[in-house]
């Protein structure tokens, strides 16, 4: 397609199928990661085996500098970049309680300034007369709010209203629109027997599939009516709100020591 795609978070988990997934179809990927190089280049050679094509960036979303060094790198990619999919996350847990100075902002950073950055930097790089695209992967708890993870779900708040403004703000050159996943991997120290129960706890009691976000994300960059949406993909469990993440519903259930 001669078009390039940069994946944030792009070396394993969710990132790694969006990428491998988005490569079948044609694109170049750009593989981002921090500290996972030695995972980015596995799945940089998966891809090639695959008949796809990518090369790897290696960045802190968290440094302000070094995002704008990055954009600086890409507006150099052959074939160039028109769309990125924003997967990169800090989740670390924190409450309203006891979170830090330090905590916050390395949520807010990572989390939301770090694609505002990226977003205008794609806005530069576009020609005029061409158009590209923004995906932010979000989380659904921000249909179904509950305070647990504090630092990281109003990071993922903040993110939900930058989607909407920045698809007001950088169009018509870009359209920006956002996914918002239930719980798909193992996370943390969460058990084998917590994650079984807590991906079926929806109205269909049936999981969501990290290929089903590969598949919303390249909808989103191939649909050019789509600007400012935020897309659940949860099998519905937003709809079965409750004052708790999934998981920790999920320990009270099976009676797991917090």
């Amino acid at each position: 397609m001669h078009q390039s795609v940069l994946v944030t978070g792009a070396a394993k988990r969710t990132g790694k199928v969006i990428a491998q997934f988005l490569a079948a179809q044609g694109y170049h990927i750009i593989l981002h990661c921090h500290r996972s190089k030695h995972d980015a280049e596995d799945t940089l050679r998966e891809i090639t085996a695959q008949g796809g094509s990518g090369n790897i960036v290696i960045c802190d979303l968290g440094d302000y500098d070094a995002v704008e060094t990055m954009i600086t790198t890409l507006g150099a990619q052959t074939p160039p970049l028109r769309h990125i999919i924003n997967n990169a996350s800090l989740f670390e847990d924190d409450s309203l309680l006891n979170f830090t100075e330090q905590s916050f902002q390395r949520h807010m950073d990572v989390n939301c300034r770090s694609i505002l950055q990226l977003s205008r930097g794609l806005h530069r790089l576009i020609p005029d007369g061409e158009e590209g695209s923004i995906c932010t992967v979000i989380d659904n708890k921000i249909f179904a709010m509950n305070a647990d993870f504090f630092s990281y779900t109003i990071s993922k708040y903040a993110l939900s209203g930058a989607t909407e403004a920045m698809a007001l703000a950088l169009a018509p050159r870009l359209r920006v629109n956002g996914i918002a996943p239930g719980l798909m991997l193992l996370s943390g120290d969460q058990s084998e027997e917590n994650f079984a129960l807590s991906r079926k706890m929806n109205p269909r009691q049936k999981p969501t599939e990290v290929t089903d976000i590969a598949r919303t994300a390249l909808y989103l960059i191939q649909t050019e009516s789509l600007n400012g949406a935020i897309i659940p993909v949860d099998s519905g469990q937003r709809l079965m709100s409750g004052d708790r993440d999934i998981a920790r519903l999920a320990a009270d259930i099976l009676k797991e020591t917090p």
